[in-house]
């Protein structure tokens, strides 16, 4: 079982999202006050969730210059159950319509 429960997505909503960029999710995860940047290491930026379970309260973007988008899209699916975002905090923070 996963600590995350799987989001469904709309059709709209998961067409502006699956585009989404790493330097855009990194955006997102500095401007959302339950996540903290706790430290990088070479290319992994990692942030912290005090609110989460360990270890779950963790989770790392792998950012290199170049190549900025997700090429698996169950990976960024995965990443957005982690982060615990769902369409209408991601429309409060206008990032999506």
């Amino acid at each position: 079982m996963e600590p995350f429960p799987r989001k469904k997505w709309s059709h709209q909503a998961w067409l502006q999202l699956k585009n989404t960029s790493k330097r855009e999710m990194l955006r997102l995860l500095d401007r959302d006050p339950n996540w903290s940047r706790i430290g990088s290491s070479g290319s992994r930026i990692c942030y912290r969730n005090p609110k989460l379970d360990r270890p779950f309260d963790v989770v790392a973007i792998h950012f290199h210059a170049g190549d900025e988008t997700y090429r698996n899209p169950s990976l960024l699916k995965d990443l957005l159950d982690h982060i615990c975002w769902t369409e209408d905090s991601l429309r409060a923070q206008k990032f999506i319509r």
